[in-house]
């Protein structure tokens, strides 16, 4: 990437690995490790292993055979040393700079003056097997919490508590798209579903910290905001593309929504027929337009206990109802997805599924709670077209109108010539409304905020007083 975007010759450049160790990823399963060096050198990269640098210089290095590699870019990665301060402390010291402790975290001669170590800083052989505790963020937070505790039995005078490890696997990320996994020693993941394990792994940590500002932050960067095609999903999830093209898109769907949702308004008086369920009608009346058996069941029952007004205005609905059933009977429903001249577009579901009725039974049991029901649905798509129209939290009514729609569809008052409605929200949830909308300075404002409110304001540690 790096050599495409400086214009440099690809050709000209190699990638080489040189161990000191006859193999690599040593804290992996060795098929793991096999597997991340297989797929390093199937990308180009040459693997010298068992070859230590005895010698740096400006244009090679030199290997302890004796052999030379010509290079002007060395990387040295030398593995996890302590602080240098560790030197100064006085106690007792292992490889790298380690400080010796003894199963309760302690300092190691030094157990009576309350000294303890924790993190990479920790050499403690857990198993007597010179292997010391792994320099990784399990060892850290485990003998962290150890040396906690046992502060805590301190002070309280109880019994200490010895570090016991649990390590819940190992992970190697080979690059952004790529990595290894081994999961309680148990579960082997290679490739995509390893470098998805890393996500979860890391969303956990921050649902852990109970940050969801910081979890909103990671999900955003490393799945819509990284460039260079350099995420899980190869970049198809990446915000990065130009979005001004869908503009003219979101507008028309937006006054779709303000012309359909007028209708609901205005109206013309009709009420019964399937046609008029979508706004012909007004639903700013006395009349239920929903047509739920149990609502039209209180319409009849309401009826002939009235009088014989009532009972007229049953007949006729009865009356519009037949025509209407007559009218359906003539000519059967097609199926499409677009509307052909002439043909009775067909409905997503003929009839609301059994379960579904009976949630939008409780939701609306009777008369008036629809009524109310009608005027606020009739409110909410007002806003989703404006919204959508003036690019004001585009991607929430994206989501909202794909909900609505499903709840249409499964309402039996939704036309596969229309799912179209669906797709189109979807395809606007790419941030659209951050291009001439008012998303481009309200969403940033809001995250600015938010985090300002929730984090306060950052300062120096070390600063002027």
């Amino acid at each position: 990437m790096l050599a495409k975007e400086y214009k440099l010759p690809v050709e000209e450049f190699s990638l080489m690995v040189v161990e000191a160790l006859p193999t690599i990823l040593n804290m992996l399963d060795r098929k793991d490790a096999d597997k991340a060096e297989r797929f390093m050198v199937k990308k180009g990269i040459e693997m010298k292993k068992n070859s230590p640098i005895t010698e740096v210089n400006a244009d090679h290095i030199v290997l302890k055979d004796g052999s030379q590699i010509p290079t002007h870019t060395l990387i040295w990665t030398a593995g996890v040393k302590g602080t240098t301060d560790a030197a100064d402390f006085g106690l007792e010291t292992a490889r790298g700079q380690r400080l010796y402790a003894n199963e309760f975290m302690q300092a190691k001669g030094y157990e009576d003056k309350d000294i303890y170590i924790v993190g990479d800083l920790v050499h403690y052989e857990e198993n007597g097997d010179g292997r010391p505790t792994p320099q990784i963020v399990q060892a850290a937070e485990q003998t962290a919490h150890t040396a906690a505790a046992n502060i805590v039995a301190k002070v309280k005078n109880t019994e200490k508590h010895a570090f016991k490890s649990n390590y819940q696997g190992f992970m190697v990320s080979i690059g952004s798209k790529w990595g290894v996994a081994n999961l309680m020693d148990k579960v082997h993941l290679a490739g995509f579903m390893a470098i998805v394990m890393k996500h979860i792994v890391n969303l956990k940590y921050f649902f852990d910290m109970r940050s969801g500002y910081y979890m909103f932050q990671y999900m955003m960067h490393e799945f819509f905001h990284i460039k260079n095609d350099r995420n899980v999903t190869r970049g198809h999830s990446s915000r990065y593309g130009n979005v001004l093209w869908s503009v003219p898109l979101r507008v028309f769907y937006g006054l779709m929504w303000l012309v359909e949702s007028s209708k609901k308004v205005v109206g013309d008086g009709s009420y019964l027929h399937p046609s008029t369920w979508f706004g012909s009608g007004s639903w700013f009346t006395d009349k239920v337009v929903f047509p739920f058996p149990w609502l039209q069941e209180q319409v009849t029952t309401g009826a002939s206990a009235a009088g014989s007004n009532v009972a007229e205005a049953t007949s006729a609905a009865s009356g519009a109802v037949a025509t209407g059933g007559a009218d359906a009977a003539t000519q059967a429903t097609h199926f499409g997805l677009s509307y052909a001249f002439g043909e009775n577009p067909m409905p997503v579901f003929e009839k609301m599924p059994h379960w579904f009725a009976k949630i939008m039974e409780v939701m609306m049991p009777n008369q008036e709670v629809a009524l109310f029901m009608q005027k606020l649905m009739t409110f909410v798509e007002i806003g989703i077209a404006l919204a959508l129209i003036f690019g004001l939290f585009t991607w929430l009514a994206s989501a909202a109108t794909i909900g609505l729609t499903i709840v249409f569809c499964l309402s039996a008052m939704f036309y596969w010539v229309n799912i179209w409605f669906i797709f189109v929200a979807f395809a606007l949830m790419n941030g659209s409304g951050r291009a001439l909308g008012l998303d481009r300075w309200v969403i940033p404002w809001i995250q600015k905020t938010v985090g300002k409110w929730w984090y306060g304001t950052p300062k120096a540690f070390y600063g002027k007083k």
